[in-house]
């Protein structure tokens, strides 16, 4: 069944920035809890949440079941799923929509998904890229690039591979990853030779988590960013 969301139109309040928790079915349960994160734009307050699970019903998220706002204008919302829809492959999309008091404008649709993983195997970690951004002159410089990896609660960092445009594939250490943080968290720098990082050149991080008490690996977790390159002055 498809979502029906509104269409921002002039003076609409921006779309909330939605991120889905990693879905881990825990095998022979009942139900699984599926959550998120909603950040509302400051001066709006959540007007909608709706989760679909691949192609079921929508389901409503109440608007007083959300957890919030923390000081960042940040609402968590969970909602317990029976574990059978849950089956590996499935799509999982969460939207919602903020509205301004003031005006009574809906924003449009805020949007984030996860695909259920395979029975067994930890969910992908959430991997992002800090922006690259190269000074001219850059070629026989070594260029820090870093980003983020949050790891599932239960596993641990498995692999770690930088992929800069069509160069071979650079193995970042486990050993080398700083945390984790109380949220679970781990940062990665490493330094790349500038002439491999020319402008509009993709950079791709792919990491892996294992399960240490079964050993498993999940599907990997993917970010990228296109080298820029700072303006003369």
């Amino acid at each position: 069944m498809t979502v029906s969301v509104l269409i921002p139109q002039a003076g609409d309040p921006p779309a909330p920035t939605v991120e889905l928790d990693p879905i881990a079915v825990v095998p022979g349960s009942d139900s699984t809890p599926v959550s998120g994160i909603i950040q509302i734009p400051q001066g709006t307050v959540p007007e909608s949440v709706t989760l679909q699970i691949g192609g079921g019903d929508p389901i409503t998220i109440p608007i007083e079941s959300l957890q919030g706002p923390d000081e960042n204008g940040n609402y968590r919302f969970s909602i317990n799923v029976p574990s059978n829809q849950l089956q590996p492959g499935t799509p999982v999309e969460v939207i919602a929509t903020v509205r301004d008091p003031q005006t009574g404008k809906i924003s449009g649709p805020g949007e984030d998904d996860k695909t259920v993983p395979p029975t067994g195997n930890p969910p992908a970690p959430i991997v992002g890229l800090d922006p690259i951004t190269v000074p001219p002159g850059s070629d026989s410089t070594p260029i820090p690039v870093s980003g983020i990896i949050r790891v599932p609660e239960g596993t641990v960092p498995d692999s770690v591979t930088l992929q800069v445009g069509g160069g071979n594939p650079i193995t970042i250490p486990v050993e080398s990853l700083q945390g984790p943080d109380e949220n679970g968290n781990y940062r990665f720098t490493v330094e790349v030779p500038g002439h491999q990082l020319q402008p509009g050149a993709p950079v791709d991080i792919i990491a892996t988590v294992r399960d240490p008490q079964s050993g498993a690996t999940s599907t990997p977790g993917e970010s990228q960013q296109t080298v820029k390159t700072e303006p003369d002055d």
